[in-house]
């Protein structure tokens, strides 16, 4: 039976943390009832962190490991991913356990309630330092006002999408750029796209791979966005929907009575508003 979701999650020298996220995951998905896959990207780490995967793949048979075996990013490796997964949804999170798993049943749920392509976790903490907090703050505001984005936070985790969706877009970022480039994508699609509030925990180990260096790579890229009408991420070639993005936030998630909504047929006017040069 094919799977309903697909959970991928991506490592990169997370030793520390790779079973507790995988074992986690696990645990979560199989609680939720529906066929599932955990797909696991071994994106070329240099510590324990493939032999630990390799253990947890002979034990869970939903468990898939997709090896690169030089490093190119995390966008790159998330990449790979997203379009490894053979899920009718997709929820993609970091292995470094700062993404709370037990949110992606409720993000399930409320997605499907609100007949969405996406729904998104909306961090209420930042644990990571002021500095992130201060930056992160920047460019959702940035995001609202320049790109018309409804959303306060533009790279909250955990999100799932509909494969369908996901294949439409064509996501060709391979840096950390990738889930900007997503929620362009989605705003111009005029998606469904619903969140609800999350907390985002402190690593248990390890090292962020974010610098300042991605700072100016987002805000290169977001001014070539706004700046050129054939950017290299396709934005520009899809047709603006005149119905417009569909955003929507539930603090607390789906209401306890829901009755979820009919799904919805954005993917074919997706299609549709693709324009082929």
């Amino acid at each position: 039976m094919n799977p309903k979701i697909s959970l991928v999650a991506l490592f990169y020298n997370e030793e520390e943390n790779a079973e507790m996220v995988i074992r986690d995951g696990y645990r979560v998905m199989r609680g939720m009832g529906v066929p599932f896959e955990i797909v696991a990207i071994q994106n070329g780490s240099l510590d324990r962190t493939p032999e630990i995967l390799a253990r947890l793949r002979e034990e869970i048979e939903e468990l898939r490991i997709v090896i690169i075996p030089v490093n190119r990013g995390a966008g790159y490796g998330a990449l790979k991913g997203l379009y490894s997964a053979v899920g009718d949804d997709v929820v993609g999170v970091s292995g470094d356990g700062q993404v709370d798993l037990e949110l992606i049943p409720n993000l399930y749920e409320l997605k499907h309630y609100c007949g969405a392509d996406i729904a998104y976790g909306r961090r209420t903490s930042r644990p990571d330092g002021l500095v992130r907090a201060v930056i992160s703050r920047s460019y959702n505001l940035m995001m609202r006002w320049v790109f018309g984005l409804e959303s306060k936070d533009v790279n909250g985790p955990p999100k799932v999408i509909s494969r369908e969706v996901l294949e439409a877009m064509a996501l060709k970022s391979e840096d950390q750029f990738l889930e900007c480039e997503m929620m362009l994508k989605a705003q111009r699609m005029g998606l469904t796209i619903c969140s609800l509030d999350v907390q985002f925990h402190a690593r248990n180990g390890g090292e962020s791979s974010i610098g300042w260096r991605d700072c100016v790579d987002y805000l290169r890229n977001l001014g070539e966005i706004l700046l050129s009408t054939d950017d290299r991420w396709g934005i520009h070639q899809i047709r603006p929907s005149s119905r417009g993005a569909q955003w929507t936030h539930f603090p607390g998630g789906a209401p306890q009575t829901a009755v979820p909504a009919a799904p919805t047929a954005t993917t074919h006017l997706l299609r549709d508003a693709v324009e082929v040069k």
